[in-house]
């Protein structure tokens, strides 16, 4: 009795060890492939622009990485949360594109003085969704681009997106995620180049 007692008194810590173990939370970032370097860098017009942070539903604004199993039930993941909080990440990743592009003389991730025109917008939805047999990654957000003199916001870009999940995972999740957002800010750049061209 006394062997199995210090058997199992020396054993304790590993059994503790792996309890904390399996109790990490992760994180997951919103990063783009390598493809972002093969971007074109379009027609440079001279204007200077702020990307603000973008507006989520308070349903989402969260770093618990929201997942959605029926049409008007989510839960929240305890160990899966974002690295940052989708109003800044998302923004951060639209930031990186328009700078990468070069399509303005300036950008501003954040807030400048007297900028000519702001990029910002809404997340009305950023989850994993699990409601059909096909597991997605689903966004809907609505894009701005904003004269800041008048408030008239010229070019607005919404979508609806979902993308599959290959594998499963968290980490293709945070994939499709970000594979999402490069598409649609591509996109939404494209109309923005339009309605300038036409200004001039």
């Amino acid at each position: 009795m006394k062997k199995v007692f210090l058997v199992l008194l020396l054993s304790a810590p590993f059994w503790i060890f792996c309890a904390k173990k399996t109790m990490i939370r992760n994180y997951y970032l919103l990063e783009f492939p390598q493809e972002i370097s093969e971007i074109q860098t379009e027609q440079t017009f001279p204007l200077e622009v702020d990307v603000r942070d973008f507006q989520v539903s308070r349903a989402f604004a969260q770093t618990r990485i929201a997942l959605r199993t029926e049409s008007n039930e989510i839960n929240y993941f305890y160990y899966h949360h974002w690295a940052i909080r989708p109003s800044y990440a998302v923004a951060d990743q639209v930031y990186t594109i328009f700078n990468h592009k070069e399509l303005f003389a300036k950008c501003t991730r954040g807030s400048s003085y007297d900028p000519d025109y702001r990029i910002d917008g809404n997340v009305q939805v950023i989850e994993r969704n699990h409601m059909n047999e096909t597991q997605s990654a689903h966004l809907v957000m609505t894009m701005q681009f904003t004269d800041t003199e008048s408030s008239i916001s010229h070019v607005q870009h919404r979508f609806d997106r979902s993308l599959p999940l290959e594998d499963k995972t968290m980490n293709d999740f945070a994939e499709k995620m970000s594979q999402i957002i490069l598409e649609e800010t591509l996109s939404f750049s494209q109309q923005i180049k339009a309605f300038l061209q036409n200004e001039n």
